[in-house]
């Protein structure tokens, strides 16, 4: 063997001998680290859990226009004649993990009749919820994805159950509850994706919404107070820049009832806005509804009343209060007639009652116009019944009446006849 050889079998030893030990070490780390990580995934807990909704409903609507011309009614959110037969499909999965949880619904929604047919169009599956909850720590969480914004009664951020297609929202939430008893989210969704970049074109909704429980024991359950932002196309002629403070007020005594809510809306910087008016008007609106029930064995019969504020004319600024985005079904007549809250005064009483297998719910509303002068619009009654026919399987039956007056026409032309509408609908929860 020659001298070269020699010396590079030596140099090569020499560098075995001191890679040996290192090496040995590395895989006994490695496996120190293979068994923490192994140790830590047996301590994960990882729990699914999985749900399922399919409700199908039959509507009926006869006389919404009672004989006049769509462009002469004051309210046209409604059909005049029509009959519908629809279904929502929900399919929901959570996961939750230690500090991390994921929600996700699937929802199909349609008109029974356009499955396919002579059109062979395709139907309607959408992402209804996605988001990916982390909680860092118990008192806190933030959601990342689609989710719901449904707060108090409804009155102004709901998710409108009602609805097949219901309401979601894309965004941000955080969410902190130092105490049991408070609880406070914030949020920024976008509700329209305008498509021409980020921002530009786009709607999004910004606030704050905090709650008290039992501040004050035995008689005021639950206080929140609320500040939103609406932003809306700020870069077309039709934008929108609106502010919104608003506090809610639920409270019981003995065998009585009553929850208060309140909201002002402002704009500062209206210029240049169609919403605001020609010249740039500011906005001052607001809302009011209360209403007070009293609980006698398994009846329940309540007396309410809400104002929402209209433009009056004359004024240098724009006053018509703007509803954003309630479940306006459960406040204004179930027959939808009615539509956005606004330039409105409304009334209502009724009753409810628990009768097991049954619930049932009776309601008449009395609207009237603000503006550009005050008079009276219709009347309203409703009646609905549940029936929990099975465990998860509800059926419900209503209908309502509407009886329209002279303020439902923007001419001096009557309403004629009676507006009426029935549903009937099954709801199956797995």
């Amino acid at each position: 063997m020659k001298k070269h050889q020699v010396f590079s079998l030596f140099l090569a030893s020499i560098g075995l001998a001191w890679a040996t030990p290192a090496l040995a070490q590395s895989e006994v780390e490695d496996e120190g680290l293979e068994v923490e990580l192994a140790e830590a995934q047996e301590d994960r807990v990882t729990a699914w859990s999985f749900e399922a909704r399919i409700r199908p409903r039959v509507e009926g609507r006869f006389n919404h226009r009672f004989g006049l011309d769509e462009e002469v009614l004051n309210y046209t959110f409604q059909p005049d004649e029509a009959d519908q037969f629809t279904q929502q499909s929900r399919l929901g999965a959570t996961v939750e993990s230690d500090d991390l949880s994921g929600h996700f619904t699937l929802q199909h929604t349609g008109t029974w009749g356009e499955f396919g047919g002579n059109e062979l169009t395709a139907p309607p599956v959408q992402i209804y919820e996605a988001r990916l909850r982390y909680r860092p720590h118990e008192v806190a969480f933030v959601d990342v994805g689609r989710f719901e914004l449904a707060y108090g009664d409804q009155r102004v951020l709901g998710s409108v159950g009602w609805s097949q297609v219901g309401r979601a929202w894309d965004g941000l939430r955080t969410g902190v509850r130092p105490h049991e008893q408070v609880a406070v989210d914030g949020f920024a969704a976008r509700y329209s994706d305008g498509g021409a970049g980020f921002i530009e074109g786009d709607s999004y909704l910004f606030g704050v919404y905090g709650t008290v429980l039992e501040p004050v024991e035995d008689l005021i359950e639950e206080v929140d107070l609320y500040v939103l932002y609406d932003v809306a196309n700020l870069d077309q002629q039709q934008g929108r820049d609106l502010a919104m403070v608003g506090t809610r007020l639920q409270a019981s005594f003995a065998d009585v009832d009553a929850t208060a809510e309140g909201v002002v809306q402002y704009s500062w910087d209206c210029e240049g806005h169609g919403h605001c008016g020609d010249d740039g008007m500011s906005i001052f609106a607001f809302f009011a509804d209360a209403e007070v029930g009293y609980s006698v064995a398994d009846l329940r019969p309540f007396v309410g009343a809400s104002v929402a504020s209209g433009n009056d004319p004359e004024t240098d600024r724009v006053e018509a209060y703007d509803q954003l985005y309630p479940t306006g079904h459960a406040w204004l007549g179930y027959m939808d007639i009615i539509g956005p809250r606004t330039n409105l005064v409304e009334g209502r009483l009724g009753a409810q009652s628990q009768l097991a297998p049954f619930n049932i719910q009776l309601a008449g509303h009395h609207f009237r116009r603000l503006q550009p002068q005050s008079e009276p619009v219709g009347t309203e009654l409703n009646t609905k019944v549940f029936a929990d026919l099975t465990e998860g399987l509800v059926l419900a039956v209503g209908g309502g009446v509407f009886f329209a007056t002279r303020g439902f026409s923007s001419t001096d032309a009557a309403p004629e006849g009676v507006a009426r509408w029935a549903f009937g609908q099954l709801v199956g929860s797995f």
